[in-house]
C-alpha cells in the first residue's frame, strides 16, 4: 500500500488513464481489506453515496497542494463545500 489513508481524510478521485485528480471529491469513511477504502462522495453524479475505491484511485488533498499547478481550483471547490 503506497498511501496511508485514515478516516476523515479529504480525497479527490483520480481518472483512470492518467491518474490526474478529477473534480469529484469525498471523505474517507471506512477502511476495507486489500487496500480498499469507503469514500463518501461530496460532489459529482453520485454525491452523498458511499463508494469503495482502491488506494491508487484516491489522492489526498495535501498531495494536490504540494504537486499541482491547479491548486487554486481544487481548494476553492473544497472551501465552498464546507
Amino acid at each position: 500500500m503506497e498511501e496511508g489513508f485514515k478516516r476523515g481524510d479529504k480525497v479527490f478521485i483520480r481518472d483512470y488513464p492518467f491518474g490526474n485528480p478529477t473534480n469529484v471529491s469525498g471523505i474517507v469513511v471506512g477502511i476495507l481489506k486489500k487496500d480498499f477504502y469507503n469514500v463518501k462522495l461530496e460532489s459529482g453524479l453520485n454525491e452523498g453515496k458511499i463508494v469503495p475505491f482502491k488506494y491508487w484511485k484516491l489522492l489526498k488533498l495535501a498531495k494536490i497542494s504540494e504537486n499541482s499547478c491547479n491548486i487554486e481550483e481544487k481548494v476553492v471547490v473544497l472551501e465552498n463545500e464546507q
